[in-house]
């Protein structure tokens, strides 16, 4: 892999979401929490992606363990992901899947 492929992520995000008043209705830190999450997407992995608090340190409006959960279930709440396993009792990330309710192109 070339050093320019290690420093950045690629993912999608088509122009109908993010002008889509779903989109605009979200908290700030619920899309820091949505790009994140999708970031670790890699197309084979949406049942089962890793994604722990630690992930977030340093985000603007996500960073604090409150902002975060807060942002967890504003997302599941509106349907935009589902949380598959809670391991965070167990010192484990969390699982989560996309939904991609409101995605049109996945």
């Amino acid at each position: 892999m070339s050093k320019f492929n290690e420093l950045f992520i690629y993912f999608f995000f088509d122009k109908e979401l993010i002008n889509s008043e779903e989109w605009r209705d979200l908290p700030g830190s619920s899309k820091a929490f949505y790009f994140h999450l999708k970031s670790l997407y890699d197309g084979t992995n949406n049942n089962h992606i890793k994604f722990p608090y630690s992930a977030m340190e340093g985000v603007i409006g996500c960073s604090t363990k409150g902002s975060f959960t807060m942002a967890m279930r504003h997302l599941i709440a509106k349907g935009w992901i589902k949380k598959r396993t809670d391991l965070s009792n167990r010192r484990r990330p969390n699982l989560f899947e996309l939904t991609f309710k409101y995605d049109h192109a996945k």
